[in-house]
């Protein structure tokens, strides 16, 4: 039996969505669990992009994002204010970032060679 899986991401901010999406051509098995865990502590940036948009990211401290400056994923709790983060339409730069102290529940689908946050 198998089965496919859609996830809605309208509401995932757009600099996030490389990060997270496949090419429409590739695909992967879902080889581990769903998981919804709750956290204490987010971080949370203000990014600018490079057409001068600003947006608001908000993640576990853990979550990985692209770090340009970096080559690298980094989590989002170790970003620094000034560092380029892969935005969809090219780099946007961390403006702040703020640990903010709260109850939140988050949800993962732990993938073959990726993780898709949700």
């Amino acid at each position: 039996m198998s089965a496919n899986l859609r996830l809605a991401l309208h509401s995932v901010p757009a600099i996030l969505l490389p990060a997270i999406l496949l090419p429409s051509y590739c695909g992967s098995v879902v080889t581990g669990r769903f998981r919804t865990s709750r956290v204490d502590v987010l971080a949370r940036l203000k990014v600018v992009t490079e057409d001068g948009k600003a947006e608001v990211l908000e993640g576990t401290t853990v979550h990985p994002i692209w770090s340009v400056d970096r080559d690298d994923w980094v989590p989002l709790g170790e970003l620094v204010e000034g560092e380029q983060l892969l935005a969809d339409n090219g780099p946007a730069t961390v403006r702040s970032i703020q640990l903010v102290r709260t109850s939140a529940i988050v949800r993962a689908i732990l993938m073959f060679s990726t993780s898709a946050y949700v």
